[in-house]
C-alpha cells in the first residue's frame, strides 16, 4: 500500500509471509516507510525511514529500524540504509548500514536493461557465518543483471542474482 502526496511526501507499507522458525515466532513481516522525495532536471532524491516490524517474534525480537538517504542520476542511482537500532535484533549491530548501485537502461522501448551492486556492512553482533561453518564475516556483497520486458503495461522479468556468501 503506497499513499503519496504530489508535494514528494510519501508513506507504505509491504507484508509477507515469512518461516516463523527463523523469526522467533513470527510468520509475518510487515515494512512500514515513509519520507520525502524528488527531482530537480535528471537528478532524483528519496530520503526516509523504513521499520521492519514481525508481529509475535519473541526473544530475540527481530524488529527493526533504518534511515535511507538515495540519489539518481539518469540511469544510475544509489540508496544508503543505515540501521538506527539493533539490526534485526543482532546485539550492539545499530550502525550496520547498506548501500545499492543500479544501472537502469533502456535497450528499446520495451525491453530495459538492470544491473545492480549492493553491499552489507554488519556491525557490533551481526555477523555471518557461512553453510559450511566458516566465518564469521563482517560484510555481504550481493548483485543481479537482468531484464524487464513491458508488455502493454505489464512488466515481465527475469534476472540472475548472486552474492560472494558460500552457500
Amino acid at each position: 500500500f503506497d499513499l503519496a502526496h504530489a508535494s514528494g511526501f510519501y508513506l507504505g507499507n509491504w507484508n509477507s509471509n515469512i518461516d516463523s522458525r527463523f523469526y522467533g515466532g513470527s510468520n509475518l513481516e510487515m515494512d512500514f516507510y515513509g519520507g520525502f522525495k524528488g527531482a530537480v532536471d535528471a537528478f532524483s532524491y528519496d530520503v526516509g525511514a523504513l521499520y521492519y516490524y514481525y508481529p509475535g517474534s519473541e526473544n530475540p525480537k527481530y524488529d527493526n529500524t533504518e534511515l535511507y538517504v538515495a540519489a539518481g542520476w539518469g540511469p544510475l542511482s544509489m540508496k544508503y540504509s543505515y540501521a538506527v537500532s539493533d539490526f534485526f535484533s543482532l546485539p550492539d549491530s545499530d550502525g550496520s548500514w547498506y548501500l545499492d548501485t543500479k544501472l537502469t537502461y533502456p535497450l528499446s522501448k520495451e525491453l530495459t536493461l538492470i544491473a545492480r551492486v549492493g553491499y552489507q556492512s554488519l556491525k557490533g553482533g551481526a555477523k555471518v557465518t557461512e553453510l559450511d561453518g566458516s566465518g564469521p564475516k563482517d560484510s555481504i556483497t550481493d548483485w543481479s543483471i537482468g531484464v524487464n520486458y513491458d508488455v502493454s503495461g505489464w512488466i515481465l522479468g527475469a534476472s540472475y542474482v548472486g552474492t560472494n556468501r558460500d552457500l
